[in-house]
């Protein structure tokens, strides 16, 4: 299970007791599978998604209301992700992001990641 800053800890249980479950989700569902993504500067609360993999179908919470997508697999919604990694704001790195959703971790220390290894690809050309 992933690991949130505890600053967040408390956050996320108001959000789980408080947040509408969509009605195709049990609650059960719901509380072992949401995952909460929160702002690693701002510390505020982004959204919440939930992913059945069997079904194909995610669940989207942002702005007071769900969205639900369907045929989303692992693959596919991990190619969207990886498509938004150049609007990520530049000034947060992946330390900052640490603890604040796996999402937003993952995003972050993918980007960090990609601009080290262009970096060493800049110095070695330099050579």
């Amino acid at each position: 299970m992933y690991e949130h800053r505890t600053e967040f800890v408390t956050k996320i249980d108001e959000l789980r007791l408080n947040l509408p479950v969509p009605k195709e989700l049990s609650p059960e569902d719901f509380n072992t599978g949401a995952n909460f993504e929160f702002h690693p500067t701002l510390k505020t609360f982004l959204f919440c998604w939930c992913h059945d993999t069997k079904s194909e179908t995610l669940w989207l919470y942002a702005d007071e209301n769900w969205s639900m997508y369907t045929s989303v697999t692992s693959e596919n919604l991990a190619e969207h992700l990886l498509n938004t990694l150049n609007n990520l704001d530049p000034e947060i790195t992946a330390q900052m992001a640490r603890g604040c959703g796996v999402v937003i971790e993952t995003l972050f220390s993918l980007k960090s990641e990609r601009d080290a290894g262009l970096n060493n690809k800049d110095i070695d050309h330099l050579n």
